[in-house]
Parts: C-alpha cells; sequence; structure tokens
C-alpha cells in the first residue's frame, strides 16, 4: 500500500518531537497515518510517558517563546 509506505518514511524522518505532537492528534490521523506513527514510536522505543514528556516540553517551550513576544 503506497500510503503507508509514504507515512513510514516521512514518520522515519521526523524528529521525536514531531511524533510526540502527532501522537497527541492521533485521532485526527487517518487509520494508515495512525498505524504508521504507532509503528515508528514502537520502532524508537518511545513510551507513552516519554511522549507525554515530550508534548510537556514542547507545550512549555511554545508558552515561553509566546511571554517574549
Amino acid at each position: 500500500m503506497p500510503f503507508m509506505q509514504d507515512f513510514a518514511e516521512t514518520y522515519r524522518a521526523a524528529s521525536d518531537d514531531e511524533l510526540a505532537r502527532l501522537h497527541g492528534q492521533i485521532d485526527s490521523l487517518t487509520e494508515q497515518a495512525r498505524d504508521s506513527l504507532r509503528l515508528e514510536i514502537a520502532r524508537r522505543g518511545l513510551s507513552e510517558n516519554d511522549l507525554a514528556r515530550l508534548r510537556e516540553q514542547l507545550a512549555e517551550y511554545a508558552a515561553s517563546v509566546n511571554q517574549e513576544w
């Protein structure tokens, strides 16, 4: 299935932060995107706690950047 391969390549090239952000929005992804995302997260050995910590760090960073503007 070509779409799965496209998602797999995209997620393989993404940072852990990007994967964590996408995982936080997983319900908005297509089934193929969700499956590919879960596979890449598992391949990297990222746990739910890892993903939650990364999303928290991203939120803190976004808040600090917005305060500076």
